[in-house]
This record gives C-alpha cells, structure tokens and sequence, in this order.
C-alpha cells in the first residue's frame, strides 16, 4: 500500500489571512458607510435644524421671522412658504387683537370719564333738587352706552368663537322691514327724514338677529341723513338670493374708507364718533356684518360723497341649505 502525502498548511495560512483581510475591509467598509451616512443625513438635515431654530424664536413679539428668502431645497421651499403665510396670519392677529384691546379701553374711558365728571361736580356742592335728577339723567345715558357696548362685544365674540345659535324659522322679510322702519319712523320724523320700505321676499333665519342688523342700518342711515333727505328699505328677489337694502340720501363716504368700514371701531371721521350708541363706537356696522356672516350671506357697502350710501345685505332664500 502506498500513502501520498500534500503540504497544504500554506494554503491554510493564506485562506486564513484572507479571512483577516476580508474581516478587516467589511470592517472598515462599515465603519466608513455609517460616517458617510451620518455626515450626509447630519448634512441634509441642516435645513430642518434651521427652521427648527427658527419656530423656537417665533413668540408673541418675535413674529417678524420668515423663511422664504433662503435657498430652501425644494422638498422644504413648501413648507417653508406655508409657515411664513402662517406667520403673517398669527401677526395680523396679534395686530388686530391688540388693536381691538385699545379701541376697546379707548371707548370705556370717554363714559367712564364722563360719569366720573358728572359724580364729581355733582358732589362738590349742594345742586337743586332738579340739578340732581339732569346729572341721573345724564348717568343713565352713558350706563345704557356702556350696555350696548358690552352686549355687542358679548355677541360678536360669542359669534367669532362658533357659540352664537341660531333659532332659523321662515322670517318674511318685507313685514320685518316694516316693523323695524315703523320702530325707527319717531327718530326719522325728529330728523326731518323720509323713511319708506318697499318690496318682498322671505328668508330662513333668526327673526332677532335680522331685526337686529337691519335696524342697525336704519338707525345709521337716519343720523348721517340731513334734513330733508330720504331712507329707503327694499327687498328684492334675484333668483335663490333675497336681498334687502338700505340706502340714504345723506353725506356719503369717501371711496377709502369703504373696506374698512364693517371693521370694528373703525369711524369715517371724528364726527360720527360723537353720536352716541353703537353705530357711534364703530361696532353697528361690525354687529351687521357678524349676523349676515352667521346667515351665510354677504353684505357689502357702495357710496358716493354728497349723495348717499347704499347697503346691501344678500341672503339664500332657501336658508335651510346653510348649516350653522
């Protein structure tokens, strides 16, 4: 029997250093593909970090910060766009509602002060008996201002905050016209004012709130009416929408001022602001835009100076449709 004999132990030593060498680059093949993937993820996350940063400094007084002027990539430019509207939406907010707090501090003081005022002549002497009851008399216009005040703030918040409900019935809206325009014919008649209403229709809505808004409007339209002058209340039909109008043959209002005049507290001039009542402190106009927003409709406003305004509020006859 013949045995043969092979030397493989360098074979072995070679598969082994090979076992090494293989070890050695997965290794380090590993090591280096989990750096790179971290520099290039750490790298591709810089922009986030960055808008992170930037909504971390965003505060009631730190809105002016804005993202859009930077090279964004373009997965990022959308968001980054949409958080700088975002931005500029919590601002004019934020500006509204800082506006309003004044306007409304500026309108208590003006009956506070006055009440203060009167309280205290009223105190620094003795008055007649009849003195007395002029100063009561005076108080008790100003307490009925600040009422109409608060429950006209009162209901405007409640509707910005979805609290308002309606109690919607079929509301023939030629009969309310005249109802409310009867209301207000002592106040035209003192005023030297024609007041007339004319038309038909009917809608579905809250009887109260419509004869709310529309004698908002009547009242408004008679005190900035002269002398003379004439209030129409119409209603009309266009297709499925009923639309009343008041129009005036008074003193009109400059074209600038229209946007802006449904805005709460915003006056014309100084002059209507000494009127009294709600449409004197700039929210009858803001509490008729409230009650047709609440409606579903629309309301809008066209003038010319020296010859009248004209408002226009615009409903669904078949309210049923709209959902509170």
């Amino acid at each position: 029997m013949y045995h043969v004999a092979l030397d493989v132990s360098h074979l072995e030593e070679w598969l082994g250093e090979l076992r090494l060498q293989l070890i050695l680059v997965v290794a380090t093949g590993t090591a280096l593909s989990g750096l790179l993937a971290w520099f290039l993820t750490h790298r591709g996350l810089e922009p986030v970090r960055e808008i992170t940063s930037t909504m971390k400094r965003v505060g009631a007084g730190g809105l002016d910060e804005r993202l859009g002027g930077k090279p964004w990539p373009r997965e990022l430019a959308a968001m980054a766009g949409e958080f700088d509207l975002m931005l500029q939406r919590l601002r004019d907010a934020f500006s509204r509602q800082s506006q309003f707090s004044a306007d409304v501090a500026h309108e208590f003081r003006t009956p506070l002060n006055n009440l203060v005022l009167s309280t205290s002549l009223a105190l620094s002497r003795d008055h007649a008996q009849e003195d007395y009851r002029q100063t009561l008399a005076t108080h008790l216009e100003e307490y009925d201002r600040l009422k109409h005040m608060v429950e006209s703030l009162l209901f405007i918040a409640r509707a910005d905050n979805a609290e308002a409900s309606l109690t919607r019935v079929e509301v023939d809206t030629a009969a309310l016209a005249e109802e409310v325009a009867d209301f207000y014919s002592a106040l035209a008649e003192d005023k030297g004012v024609m007041l007339t209403s004319s038309g038909e229709g009917c809608v579905m809505a809250d009887a109260s709130l419509m004869r709310m808004a529309l004698g908002n409007l009547i009242s408004n339209a008679i005190r900035h009416t002269p002398a003379g002058g004439k209030v129409s209340v119409m209603i009309a039909r266009e297709a499925d929408i009923c639309l009343v109008s008041v129009a005036d043959s008074g003193t009109g209002i400059a074209t600038e001022h229209l946007p802006r005049l449904f805005d709460r507290f915003y006056r014309v001039d100084s002059a209507r602001s000494s009127q009294g009542g709600d449409a004197g402190v700039g929210l009858g106009l803001a509490l008729v835009k409230t009650v047709v927003q609440l409606h579903g409709g629309t309301v809008s406003v066209s003038s010319t100076p020296g010859a009248g305004t004209t408002v226009e509020m615009r409903f669904q006859s078949n309210m049923k449709k709209v959902t509170n």
